[in-house]
């Protein structure tokens, strides 16, 4: 089992331990039959030779069997504790590794995989697909125990009477084998559930960050409600539903295999074959003691069979998020004048789109606009700009070094990017927790964009980032300025800002920055500010339609 092998490269001992346990609890629950049997015996017989106690204020027929039969419960309520107790801190470490694989696979990752691929699925593998394979590898000491149970036990009615034993194994095998029909059944219907999740996720997240949206058309909200969400609601309440009612009548035909072959047994094979009354009692008995571990293993093979389906989506997951095979420990590159393209192309692999070639060069102190429509590829030359797209074609070069994959993420530490899906994290990285001057200063400057009110920075970070979109911008400039980087890209950055902080931007950040020998990009539309810009790019479909120097440059910084 595929679930078990992963977690045992990550605790050996501990799964060779905790299955040790499980295998003497199978044992020893397999020895406690034979004891009640012969106490049964011993009673039909009156055989107690005055072997008879009272323990506790109650009288107990065979006191040393009695005893026995006591220990090994405890034996087994220990084994099973210690089994499943390791077993879990295993399933726990692999957990968390195997998060900790899936984080480093999506860093590691190429953006243009990881849009394609959604955060819906990533979300979906983090929660629902490892959930899923650790409950799966939690039930292997079930599924040990009770397996070593049930051949103990078929062993033992084998030394009852042999062609029992036989008629018992091939009545069992068809009874597996019917089983498999309906298993297989409910592991389609589990599949597409697991699917229509993903869906479900990502309508989710469009109900959440889409809701001013929706709020503001009718039209699209109940298209939207109907089509989309409850659509993909319905679906895994469907498949789902399926499921568990296919996995509900598996389990229950799965107990009642040991009946309909104890049924059998004593109305119909007894009449072909012979066997004594001890022999058919002793059968019986074993039977419905099998009864409890049977229904045991049937139970965990669901949890198995939904590990196994999460399994293969985070392989095909895996094989999605190609990695950028981009050197990791490198050195920030800061030794540079001039980011040049050179005829630079990126080709979309789902889409005919596609951008170049692009030849255009952004120097230190110098404030490049990039400007065109939507779908005119700025976004995409941005991504190329900022070194988060790899080329199809063409190359970058910072002065004479072209960008390769030895030295990409070196160059990348010299870059900070505020596109309009950034995300805001609560601390600054270049500034020490135990640094208040530094600190003191963010505080300033929180102040000074008018801020203080609502935000402070402290050791651990912003002390809230749950604000406007344009207040989360202003915290995200502040982060920008004291990153202290090379190459600044801004994608429309002003595009939430009441008008006096747009001014302030355009007129004096921006500015500040320039006068501080930064390469600064800007994505924007605000064309009374194009004065600013010392270069002007013009975007029309994928293609530099023309590029505009401007004499003058404003200095003015604040």
């Amino acid at each position: 089992m595929r679930v078990i092998k992963e977690i045992t490269k990550y605790a050996p001992n501990s799964i060779f331990v905790s299955l040790v346990f499980g295998g003497l609890a199978g044992v020893v629950y397999t020895g406690l039959i034979p004891i009640l049997l012969i106490g049964i015996e011993d009673l039909v017989n009156a055989n107690q030779s005055g072997n008879t106690a009272v323990v506790l204020g109650i009288q107990v027929s065979n006191v040393a069997l009695a005893g026995l039969f006591l220990a090994l419960c405890f034996a087994i309520l220990i084994f099973r504790v210690l089994s499943q107790t390791i077993l879990l801190k295993a399933s726990f470490l692999f957990a968390t590794s195997f998060r900790k694989k899936l984080y480093e696979k999506v860093l590691a990752s190429k953006l243009d995989k990881l849009e394609d691929t959604g955060s819906a699925r990533l979300i979906n593998a983090l929660t629902t697909d490892i959930n899923n394979i650790v409950a799966g590898g939690q039930s292997a000491p079930v599924l040990f125990i009770n397996l070593i149970t049930i051949f103990g036990m078929l062993m033992y009615v084998w030394v009852v009477n042999s062609a029992v034993f036989y008629f018992l194994i091939i009545a069992l095998l068809i009874g597996v084998v019917t089983y498999q029909i309906p298993l297989i059944l409910a592991g389609n219907y589990f599949t597409r559930s697991r699917e229509w999740r993903d869906k479900l996720q990502a309508s989710f997240e469009a109900l959440s960050y889409g809701t001013k949206e929706l709020k503001v058309n009718k039209t699209l909200r109940q298209d939207f409600f109907q089509s989309e969400l409850l659509k993909a609601e319905e679906k895994v309440k469907d498949y789902s539903t399926k499921s568990n009612i296919v996995y509900s009548i598996t389990g229950n035909y799965g107990e009642m295999i040991c009946f309909l072959v104890i049924g059998t047994v004593v109305f119909a094979y007894s009449n072909y074959q012979q066997i004594s009354n001890s022999q058919l009692i002793s059968v019986v008995m074993i039977m419905l003691y099998l009864t409890g571990p049977i229904a045991a293993l049937l139970s965990a093979i669901p949890s198995i069979m939904q590990a196994a389906i999460s399994y293969r989506k985070l392989d095909i997951l895996y094989d999605e998020l190609q990695s950028e095979g981009f050197a990791v420990d490198v050195k920030k590159q800061t030794s540079w004048q001039t980011l040049q393209l050179r005829d630079v192309v990126y080709q979309y692999e789902k889409s005919p789109f596609f951008v170049g070639p692009v030849n255009l060069s952004i120097s230190k102190g110098e404030l490049v606009f990039l400007v065109g429509g939507n779908g005119s590829g700025k976004s995409t030359l941005s991504k190329l700009t900022s070194l988060f797209y790899k080329p199809t074609s063409g190359a970058l070069y910072f002065d004479d070094v072209q960008v390769e994959d030895a030295n990409v993420n070196g160059f990348r530490q010299g870059i900070f990017t505020i596109f309009t899906d950034y995300y805001l994290f609560k601390k600054i990285g270049s500034i020490d927790e135990n640094d208040h001057q530094e600190i003191n200063e963010v505080n300033r400057l929180i102040a000074d964009f008018e801020l203080a009110h609502k935000v402070e920075y402290t050791g651990s970070g912003f002390s809230q980032t749950s604000l406007s979109d344009g207040q989360r911008k202003r915290l995200a400039l502040i982060s920008a300025i004291y990153e202290d980087k090379e190459l600044y890209l801004f994608d429309e950055w002003a595009a939430d800002q009441d008008p006096e902080f747009r001014e302030r931007f355009y007129r004096h950040i921006l500015p500040m920055l320039r006068a501080k020998n930064k390469a600064v990009l800007v994505v924007s539309h605000d064309d009374r500010f194009f004065d600013v810009a010392d270069k002007l790019i013009f975007m029309e479909t994928g293609q530099v339609i023309e590029q505009r120097e401007h004499q003058h440059r404003n200095l003015n910084a604040s």
